[in-house]
């Protein structure tokens, strides 16, 4: 029993420093990026689906407003997935006053969903390059022009945008943004390696053409979220050499976290069914390599009390998970502009595993909600 032990915390924490590693070699590649700007003239079609988020659709166009690009260099196209919330109502009556193009569309009864939402955005769109984002997302003045520049330096057929997360008042939401930060570092650093297995919707440019030709979300419609995801995927497969990651704090859009733990969890289980239909060994290795070894983290000390022995292993493998992790942290934050607390940080450490193990369970066995649907 002693001798196994030793061999699963000792390759665990080889896989860990590996993966530490590999992680800072891409996060350095893609920090050292040269800052683009140029005086961009690219046509931009900008998709925002959205259900019932009449709250947050004046502080969005807002900063839609504001964007330092040329209003005649973009549009906005907005798809209404069912909403009774009187957001549509609100759109149209906003719509002639706006100093940008807004078209908007319906789906139609027998359509619904976010993947749906986008194919027909797409399709409606007259630019070259599509930029998708959320509803419940606000950016920086700067934000269109600096995605413009970047894809006229590089001319990327998909470009993966940074997302950053409000800070909140209570602990979930706190531990939102630091996971969040976690979550941006893989999505960061792997595509500086040239293998990229994270990207997120609410802030995603790719070429109108390219979308055409990996036939859109063909075979994935009826996937319960994960948009993003198989899009990366597909582009991924037929032109891995042209994924970019735009590091530049103007191209950020943010967010705010789930208010209450059972939405929290409602979101994690939608995000985590869908990994397994990814085909990427990477994506397969990294996931399951951060089940086992949360799980690990979880019952080595049990195992270690129950044969009185001094947690030794135990203390080792959390101390190289903290130090790891916080350095982690502490880059991506800098780079987001954002601090989180030391207390934070701790009461996150000790909770993530237990999180871990049991999105993945509950992953397996329930079915997740979105805006009051079951899908």
């Amino acid at each position: 029993m002693h001798i196994t032990i030793i061999s699963i915390t000792l390759i665990l924490l080889t896989g860990y420093i590996l993966l530490f590693i590999y992680s800072n070699i891409g996060w350095k590649k893609v920090s050292n990026q040269e800052r683009v700007q140029t005086n961009s003239k690219t046509f931009i079609s900008i998709i925002i689906p959205f259900r019932n988020e009449l709250k947050n659709l004046d502080n969005l166009l807002n900063s839609l407003n504001d964007q330092d690009y040329s209003k005649d260099n973009f549009e906005v196209i907005m798809i209404d997935d069912h909403s009774d919330d009187g957001s549509w109502d609100y759109l149209e009556k906003k719509q002639s006053q706006l100093p940008f193009k807004l078209i908007l569309h319906r789906l139609s009864e027998n359509k619904t969903f976010k993947k749906i939402a986008i194919e027909e955005g797409v399709s409606r769109a007259s630019g070259k390059l599509i930029v998708t984002s959320d509803a419940d997302t606000i950016r920086n003045v700067k934000w269109l022009s600096q995605i413009a520049s970047f894809y006229d330096k590089y001319k990327s057929a998909l470009i993966i945008l940074p997302v950053m997360l409000n800070s909140g008042t209570s602990f979930i939401e706190r531990f939102q943004q630091i996971e969040f930060l976690s979550l941006q570092w893989i999505t960061a650093s792997f595509s500086g390696n040239n293998n990229s297995i994270l990207c997120n919707g609410a802030n995603l440019a790719f070429e109108k053409e390219i979308f055409e030709k990996v036939g859109g979300y063909k075979q994935n419609r009826d996937v319960a979220s994960g948009d993003d995801f198989f899009l990366l995927m597909k582009v991924k497969k037929q032109f891995k050499n042209r994924i970019s990651f735009l590091y530049s704090e103007d191209a950020v859009v943010f967010s705010n976290p789930q208010s209450t733990l059972k939405e929290f969890f409602q979101q994690r289980i939608r995000w985590a069914g869908k990994t397994k239909y990814a085909n990427d060994l990477s994506i397969y290795i990294t996931g399951m390599f951060n089940v086992f070894f949360s799980f690990w983290l979880v019952i080595l000390p049990f195992i270690e009390y129950d044969s009185s022995s001094f947690p030794i292993y135990s203390v080792l493998i959390w101390l190289v998970k903290i130090i790891g992790d916080y350095s982690m942290l502490h880059k991506t934050a800098s780079f987001y502009k954002t601090k989180f607390k030391i207390k934070d940080f701790f009461y996150s450490i000790l909770y993530y595993p237990f999180y871990i193990c049991s999105i993945f369970i509950l992953s397996l066995i329930l079915k997740p909600k979105w805006k009051g649907r079951e899908i």
